[in-house]
């Protein structure tokens, strides 16, 4: 019996044995087979590109795998091996299935991006859009993307992924068509206009010709070049593709027209600017013959170079070719005729400065020696007022100087200034001598009077008598006094 039982337990050891065996073996070769396929897994998604994520997506991979060895550690039969692989493989290869579908979104997406891109830049280029136009096409095709971006992340197949991507760009192309037309309408239309353009400068052309004073042939012959410029403008105008060859050829043309016009006109133009030169110089040499107190020599060395300076720079004007030119060679040449009259004009006011400087100075010297002299008085009990007199008389002068604007003028003012202080300087005088007469026979009368009192024997009617007598003799020589010495001292200009 106890044979048996153990015959019976190394059976089923081995049975055991046997069967963990089995499921190690299918446990290594599961974990073979996810590993494999983990590995085609990493080298598709690592191949697919566009793929923003695709280091999450092969974290995924790496997370699946370890979650099927987990899976595989627990199972306990070969079934469930096969469970846990079979799972472990389809969660691999959804990994694969949904990064490619990413990538495929990710692909279409930027492939629209690409052509909303494209269009826009297109679109920019096109000549004459407003910036509604621009706004408008710019709009749609944002909302295409917009759309289009949904659309495609929204689809689970390729194709719908296609058709998706299809319709955006059927919307942009819309776009593009519509600002396509909107330009070839704006681009028309500026070439109508530049036309008109034209015919307006060449019958502005037209009428100035008529105005000029040409012959017969001349006229024609310009009449003929003035059409050929504006039919040449025209051509230009129809063949250009864009607002800025529009623009270049009208300006062109019209730039050609008034060339021609100019030829025509400058004749004209040079004669006019001859006679504003000599008339400029005509009112220099006025300029100049009013100037004061120049020698003689430099009136007529004046006149003589502003008749050289209009000779030279009216050769000058002949030779000029356009309006500019001869513009620059008038303005040069009344220049020129400027720094001669202007050299003048300081000559005349270096000798008129001078000239003031000169009575200045003479009125100057007057006055300190009036100064000096009046100040030396004694006795005069008005000397501050005599010197005040004497700063008046000195105002009064240079405000004559001020006014004179020639040597006559300069001179005047000197000689009326120094004659006043003269006088002032006189009176000072006049009056201190009559001050000293004044004392001394105030003095002298003053002892007589002492006198008169000291006699003995006079009543006081005698000695009131003979006091008003003394008094009124005094008086008569002060009077006689002042009348001798002020005669003779009065000085005229």
């Amino acid at each position: 019996m106890v044979v048996a039982e153990f015959a019976v337990n190394r059976a089923g050891v081995i049975a055991i044995n046997q069967s963990n065996a089995a499921l190690i073996s299918a446990r290594t070769a599961a974990q073979a087979a996810i590993n494999a396929v983990a590995t085609a897994v990493k080298t598709t998604i690592n191949n697919l590109s566009p793929l923003s994520d695709r280091q999450t997506r092969l974290n995924q991979v790496d997370t699946n795998i370890a979650n099927a060895q987990t899976a595989l550690a627990g199972t306990s039969s070969t079934a469930d091996v096969t469970a846990a692989q079979g799972s472990a493989i389809s969660a691999l290869n959804a990994d694969a299935a949904n990064a490619q579908q990413k990538s495929s979104q990710e692909d279409a997406i930027s492939r629209l991006q690409n052509y909303a891109t494209n269009a826009e830049n297109a679109i920019a280029a096109l000549p004459g859009l407003s910036a509604d136009n621009l706004t408008t096409a710019k709009t749609a095709i944002e909302s295409a993307i917009t759309n289009g971006d949904t659309n495609i992340q929204g689809a689970t197949e390729h194709a719908d992924m296609a058709n998706a991507l299809t319709a955006a760009e059927q919307v942009i192309d819309t776009a593009m068509t519509t600002a396509q037309n909107q330009s070839q309408q704006t681009l028309a239309q500026a070439q109508s206009n530049a036309a008109a353009a034209i015919d307006a400068a060449l019958a502005a052309a037209e009428q100035k010709l008529n105005n000029l004073s040409l012959s017969t042939t001349d006229q024609a012959a310009q009449q003929k070049q003035l059409e050929a410029d504006a039919g040449n403008a025209k051509v230009s105008i129809a063949a250009a593709t864009s607002l800025a060859g529009v623009t270049q050829a009208q300006q062109a043309g019209t730039q050609a027209i008034n060339q021609d016009i100019l030829l025509a006109e400058i004749d004209s133009l040079q004669t006019e600017a001859k006679k504003r030169l000599q008339a400029y110089a005509n009112q220099a040499k006025q300029t100049i013959s009013q100037l004061p107190d120049l020698p003689g020599t430099s009136y007529t060395n004046a006149y003589s170079g502003i008749d050289n300076l209009v000779s030279i720079w009216s050769g000058n004007i002949s030779n000029t070719r356009n309006l500019a030119d001869m513009q620059k060679a008038l303005y040069s040449g009344g220049s020129a005729i400027n720094l001669v009259s202007l050299s003048a004009q300081a000559n005349s006011q270096t000798i008129v400065d001078q000239e003031r400087s000169t009575a200045q100075a003479a009125i100057d010297a007057a006055a300190t020696t009036a100064r000096t002299t009046i100040t030396s008085l004694n006795p005069l009990s008005d000397k501050a007022d005599r010197l005040n007199q004497i700063n008046t008389d000195v105002q009064n002068a240079y405000n004559a100087l001020d006014s004179a604007t020639n040597q006559t003028g300069f001179t005047a003012a000197q000689t009326a200034g120094t004659t006043a202080i003269t006088n002032d300087t006189a009176a000072a005088q006049l009056k201190s001598e009559q001050e000293k007469d004044d004392n001394a026979l105030t003095a002298y009368g003053q002892n007589a009077k002492d006198a008169i009192a000291a006699m003995p024997g006079l009543s006081q009617a005698q000695l009131s008598k003979r006091k008003a007598i003394l008094t009124r003799l005094c008086q008569q020589v002060r009077t006689t006094s002042m009348q001798q010495r002020a005669s003779p001292m009065r000085i005229t200009p």
